[in-house]
């Protein structure tokens, strides 16, 4: 049991009047228990008296350690009013003496426990929580959750776990390299480049407040419904952030990549076939049962009265993509002449295959016995699209271009995180996907179980 032990002095014992004191000149001393602290206390009873009361023992004996003993048990009576500066002095000589406290039942949680954060690692000295990084993503984790519970998906949780992964693998793989870019970045800024960052944001900060005429709370508003969230300081430091990572990118990466003449028009040779794909011939096909002798007549009498071939392949008569209006597209490198509509192979189709040959934009030949079927074909246009080197340079340049960026960018950064100072990945996304399960997941899955 843990004891506290009140010294008084004779000052102390000039303030407090005491019943029964013998001797003015001698210290006192008194053991107070815990159960002393729990004892009513009348209203009329001031908070100085509660804390600084001495007493004295019964008898009138005097309070010296001669008269009680060492240990000897104390009688209390009721605590007395005194003065606040005694009160400060009793409690300033309470001292503690080693023991066991006494607790009357154990100690339990006020309620459920609820992960609040949790620190996933560092990078680059700088400490990264959970809750900031997975904030984006929540959203969208919490809605794949309830998509595969809402539909009994078998193995939700493993589909999820995937899911998530692939969410939260891509985030971390970017957010590393921003942040090892954005320190190099920043650390090789020259002490006039950084004075000039930071007029470039206080400029920025002040045209935001501006524009919300010059409400520091409507501009919070503003960025908040703009950014899905974020705060005017939060949004300011991710440009920042972004500022100096495409300086570093320019100053780095992009005056050092080059795409020469020749390497686009190796591209252009390379991928020829993408600039001037085979010709394409758009036809329209209808098809009906040969045995349904009506059907076919009626097909037939439309067409013969003039009606467009193709809001005859829409109508229900037509049993070949009737929704798309019998649509039916082949390529034909040697022209219409060497036009195959369907294989070869199938019982009838070189009699289709032949009269289609014949055919010249806006005709149509038909009926034709094809696998049980009469048919109809028409041809809607031949389209081919060819794109010179010239008007295709641009294109391969950016191309080319992008594709030697990233090379650069991803070598770039290897060499970064190699020096700097980073908590293993695959730490850092087991503690992700852990928190990331307990917010987004368990909570959907524990309401998806409620009657």
């Amino acid at each position: 049991m843990r004891r506290f032990t009140i010294q008084s002095n004779a000052a102390a014992l000039m303030v407090v009047a005491l019943a029964g004191c013998g001797s003015g000149g001698q210290s006192s001393s008194e053991r107070v228990l815990p159960g002393q602290f729990v004892r009513p206390v009348s209203s009329e009873t001031s908070a100085a008296a509660q804390v600084g009361s001495s007493t004295a023992p019964s008898g009138g004996a005097s309070a010296g350690p001669t008269a009680a003993g060492a240990g000897a048990s104390v009688a209390t009576p009721a605590p007395r009013a005194m003065t606040a500066e005694a009160a400060r002095e009793g409690v300033g000589r309470v001292r503690a003496e080693p023991g066991s406290p006494r607790t009357d039942a154990p100690a339990r949680p006020a309620g459920e426990l609820v992960l609040v954060d949790a620190k996933i690692g560092d990078v680059n000295n700088r400490a990264v929580y959970a809750s900031g990084f997975l904030e984006p993503m929540e959203a969208d984790l919490r809605a794949k959750a309830q998509e595969l519970l809402g539909a009994n998906a078998p193995n939700a949780l493993q589909q999820w776990r995937q899911y998530a992964a692939e969410q939260i693998a891509d985030a971390l793989n970017r957010f590393i390299a921003d942040e090892v870019f954005r320190a190099e970045g920043m650390a090789s800024l020259k002490p006039d480049e950084k004075v000039g960052l930071r007029a470039y944001m206080e400029r920025m900060r002040g045209d935001i407040v501006r524009a919300a005429r010059g409400s520091e709370e409507l501009a919070e508003e503003r960025v908040a419904a703009m950014t899905g969230g974020q705060s005017l300081d939060e949004y300011l430091r991710r440009r920042e952030q972004r500022e100096i990572i495409n300086f570093q990118l320019k100053r780095q990466i992009e005056s050092k990549v080059q795409v020469p003449w020749r390497d686009i028009r190796l591209k252009y040779e390379q991928d020829y076939e993408k600039y001037n794909p085979v010709p394409t011939a758009y036809m329209r096909v209808i098809m009906a049962p040969g045995r349904d002798a009506e059907r076919v007549a009626a097909i037939g009498e439309s067409l013969s009265k003039g009606t467009p071939f193709d809001q005859v392949a829409a109508s229900d008569r037509n049993a070949y993509r009737a929704k798309e209006a019998g649509l039916h597209a082949v390529p034909v490198e040697g022209g219409i002449a060497s036009v195959e509509v369907f294989d070869p192979q199938v019982k009838g189709a070189a009699a289709v295959n032949e009269a289609a040959r014949t055919l010249r934009e806006g005709t149509y030949v038909g009926p034709i016995d094809f696998d049980g079927t009469q048919t109809w074909v028409y041809l809607e246009r031949i389209e081919q699209t060819t794109r010179s080197l010239y008007d295709a340079q641009l294109a391969i340049e950016n191309e080319l271009f992008e594709s030697r960026r990233k090379r650069e960018i991803d070598r770039y950064i290897g060499k970064l995180q190699e020096r700097a100072s980073l908590t293993d990945t695959r730490d850092m996304m087991e503690r992700l996907m852990q928190y990331a399960e307990e917010r987004c997941y368990t909570p959907i899955a524990a309401g998806a179980k409620d009657p």
